[in-house]
């Protein structure tokens, strides 16, 4: 961190015989915090994670599942709320997630009181979650106070299409419901 709003990170993991679930990971991101007013900033950044080996073939099965990623993103503070926009970019790296466009909004409604909700309007993933919403409620006022929490997100598999060129699709709505004890 620098006294000027720059913030720098890299980190990385080697596996010397690496499979689908551990395998080695490149990753770093800049950031740099623009204050705007007194309760106000904005915050630029960009990262990676480049995953230069994870296997692709579990025994005789070929499983292809993306594990690096590029991304750009802003996000605004202004007093209770937090307006996100994060993009990812498919094929830079090799075994990359595909294009993404994300974007979040954050209201702390109350003391212990948060709603977030996200729109996805652009995922090429096979797999994804177009949007969803949160109510999180702290019920208490320390730290380690219990909270609960109420999730819901739409979720979207892609299987591809039938031999008869029929799409091969399943929706879901999610719902959750979360009670946690200590430390959010």
């Amino acid at each position: 961190n620098t006294p000027d709003g720059w913030k720098f990170q890299a980190g990385g993991i080697g596996y010397l015989n690496p499979d689908q679930d551990y395998y080695s990971q490149l990753w770093g991101s800049v950031s740099k915090t623009i204050s705007l007013a007194p309760n106000a900033n904005l915050i630029l950044a960009t990262g990676l994670n480049y995953a230069p080996n994870r296997q692709s073939q579990i025994g005789d099965i070929v499983s292809t599942s993306a594990g690096s990623t590029v991304t750009a993103s802003a996000r605004l503070n202004w007093g209770i709320a937090s307006l996100g926009v994060t993009n990812s970019f498919g094929d830079i790296l090799p075994n990359s997630y595909e294009n993404k466009l994300l974007a979040d909004l954050t209201v702390q409604v109350a003391k212990n009181l948060r709603l977030s909700a996200y729109w996805a309007p652009i995922d090429e993933n096979t797999s994804r979650s177009p949007y969803g919403a949160s109510i999180l409620w702290r019920l208490g006022d320390s730290y380690n106070s219990p909270t609960l929490s109420a999730n819901w997100q739409n979720q979207q598999y892609n299987y591809g299409s039938d031999p008869l060129g029929n799409d091969l699709s399943v929706q879901d709505n999610v719902f959750t419901l979360q009670f946690r004890i200590g430390a959010p």
